[in-house]
């Protein structure tokens, strides 16, 4: 099991009862019971904030090493709001709140970008200047200054730019475009509708005449998108589980989700077989490639590439929402298919190569 710990912290210089001050500009909340529940420090947060008026309260939360949260308060009211599963309410209204000037809403979001939430823990701190766990600490005083510096984030920051760009290991060659939409279900009544067979599409509307009647089945099978029968798109419906995009379903056993974390089944790759991994905020699993090296899509213009230490090894920006892979080639759809069956001007479907940096040629 990992880290549980929460934090409450008043940014004021001035006493604040039950707190004390270990960071210039902080004062932090020492609980008389030191087995309180999250709830409990919520609740004295906002009691805190209610009682100091003008004054914002931090309360902070990590779990499992895995998951943050963190909520601002002020005049007993939450007024920020943020969590690694679903996101942050007015959280770039923070930096005004703690005395920052203009200029450090891009830090702070990248900073919550990280997907390991114990550094990402770590860099919060630096950037508030306080320390947001002291529980784990069990409240000494030399270990919990803190104060306001970069050198954590810079680190990151220089990390990040070597599995980014042109500096990433892995990297995408456009080489196909498709005008038009892709649709991942069958013509007609969806009462009496089929499963498509994996990596099948119905592609068309790719000028303002295009009908539903012309769309026609495609096979995805890596440099192209190849023209099909429908005895061939078209099977009749099991009903998987998921997309069949993301192997998600009752037969593969890839993937599953177990308190916020991706666990992988008995049917991943040996080295992944039994772990769980929590993933990047806003990034999603879709299979593993023929490395055995998992590939995770954004919900749109990215995808990441984890090797089996469970590390993000390259990212990789994308034109459209990834949906597939093919022996080393990656298909994306316009920000309009699978919407609607009419003609939205603009959308196209392409197709990446991947490909290792030392070997251009090769496709990975």
């Amino acid at each position: 099991m990992g880290t549980t710990s929460y934090g409450v912290h008043v940014y004021s210089s001035d006493y604040i009862e039950n707190c004390e001050c270990f960071s210039i500009g902080w004062q932090t909340y020492l609980p008389q019971d030191k087995n309180l529940e999250c709830t409990a420090y919520i609740k004295c947060a906002k009691a805190l904030s209610n009682k100091n008026k003008g004054v914002p309260v931090l309360w902070f939360g990590i779990f499992d090493s895995d998951q943050i949260y963190l909520s601002f308060f002020l005049n007993g009211k939450k007024v920020v709001d943020y969590s690694d599963i679903s996101g942050g309410k007015k959280i770039f209204s923070v930096p005004g709140m703690i005395g920052y000037p203009d200029g450090y809403k891009r830090r702070l979001s990248t900073i919550l970008e990280c997907g390991d939430a114990e550094l990402k823990t770590d860099m919060l701190e630096e950037y508030f200047g306080v320390c947001l766990i002291p529980e784990i600490y069990e409240y000494a005083p030399e270990k919990l200054r803190r104060k306001r510096e970069e050198a954590l984030y810079r680190t990151y920051i220089e990390e990040e730019r070597k599995i980014k760009g042109k500096n990433a290991p892995i990297k995408a060659e456009l080489i196909n475009v498709y005008k038009g939409k892709i649709f991942n279900h069958y013509f007609g009544d969806v009462f009496n509708s089929y499963d498509y067979a994996p990596h099948c599409y119905l592609y068309g509307f790719s000028d303002p005449s295009s009908t539903m009647s012309e769309l026609q089945p495609m096979k995805f099978v890596g440099d192209c998108l190849d023209p099909i029968g429908i005895e061939e798109f078209a099977k009749p419906s099991s009903r998987a589980i998921g997309n069949h995009n993301t192997m998600i379903t009752g037969s593969s056993k890839l993937f599953a989700y177990e308190a916020g974390k991706l666990s992988f089944g008995e049917k991943a790759p040996d080295e992944f077989k039994g772990r769980k991994m929590a993933l990047p905020r806003g990034y999603f699993p879709l299979c593993f490639d023929k490395n055995n090296r998992l590939i995770l899509t954004k919900n749109y213009n990215g995808m990441a590439i984890a090797d089996s230490s469970l590390k993000i090894i390259a990212k990789i920006n994308l034109k459209g929402c990834v949906v597939d892979y093919v022996n080393g080639y990656i298909l994306t759809e316009g920000s309009q298919s699978n919407f609607a069956f009419c003609y939205d001007p603009g959308q196209e479907v392409r197709i990446y190569r991947l490909y290792e940096e030392e070997e251009y040629g090769k496709t990975i």
